[in-house]
């Protein structure tokens, strides 16, 4: 007696095996760019501000400016605060921003210490530029 084997199917069958877990991982590393995409966006807007502040002297427009890139360049991002100080000589801006991170699990690989799993993650930048001569806390006069 002969055994036919019938292997028709079997494609299909080791697809819907693989398939899953071979979407979730390429939908992983989407959302681990564009989290790495936000967090040198949220950088370089930092950096515009804390550059804005060293050459003027104005902190509205260091603000307004790391508000912009970010709703210019920002994907899936939401702006959560911007500061921007003076620390003795040297102009800071501090940016905080929200992510959605659309897939359990990825809050706690960005940020172990989070307490949930799914949710949005914070982005949290800091740059700091040497201020201007003209702001340098040895020529009060010349704050406005």
């Amino acid at each position: 007696m002969k055994i036919i084997k019938n292997e028709r199917g079997s494609i299909l069958v080791e697809l819907g095996f693989i398939g899953p877990v071979f979407i979730g991982m390429v939908f992983m590393l989407l959302i681990t760019g564009l989290w790495i995409y936000n967090a040198t966006q949220t950088s370089q807007a930092a950096r515009l501000a804390a550059h804005q502040l060293a050459v003027t002297g104005n902190y509205s427009e260091a603000n307004q400016i790391a508000y912009y890139h970010l709703n210019k360049t920002g994907i899936a991002l939401s702006t959560k605060e911007v500061s921007v100080y003076w620390s003795g000589d040297v102009a800071c801006a501090l940016v905080k921003a929200d992510m959605e991170t659309y897939m359990p699990g990825l809050v706690k690989l960005f940020n172990p210490s989070a307490s949930n799993w799914t949710g949005k993650v914070t982005i949290s930048r800091e740059a700091q530029t040497t201020g201007e001569y003209r702001f340098r806390s040895g020529n009060q006069k010349y704050f406005n």
